[in-house]
């Protein structure tokens, strides 16, 4: 069985489930739900690492620019056309979005520092 990284990595993979297929993963998805809740409350113990923490610095970079774009507007309240020529825009803007992230990166490994000092968790 393949990870779900390794699925979503794969460029061949593009049709769509059958209902079968759905229901067996959704039984799947079940049966691990507990070991998912176990995951992520061990991986909350954890200092988030670097990779993470850049993530969270672009997808926040994202966010910023998407509320200048809409002026404040919630992503759920746009049309999907809106989403989709905001997305564009957000694509031409790469080089700007690294950069924005670059600079969040510090604030955001306070953030964790802040939320695991206040777990009890150290530094």
């Amino acid at each position: 069985m393949r990870t779900y990284r390794a699925f979503k990595k794969d460029p061949d993979v593009v049709e769509a489930m059958d209902m079968a297929a759905r229901r067996k993963k959704a039984i799947r998805m079940r049966r691990m739900a507990k070991r998912m809740v176990i995951a992520r409350k061990r991986s909350m113990k954890r200092m988030a690492t670097p990779d993470i923490l850049k993530k969270r610095a672009t997808k926040q970079a994202k966010n910023m620019l998407i509320k200048k774009f809409t002026k404040g507007m919630d992503k759920s309240d746009m049309t999907i056309t809106k989403r989709a020529e905001i997305e564009k825009r957000l694509k031409k803007m790469a080089s700007r979005i690294k950069t924005i992230s670059l600079k969040l990166i510090p604030k955001i490994r306070q953030k964790e520092q802040a939320r695991r000092k206040q777990m009890g968790g150290g530094k």
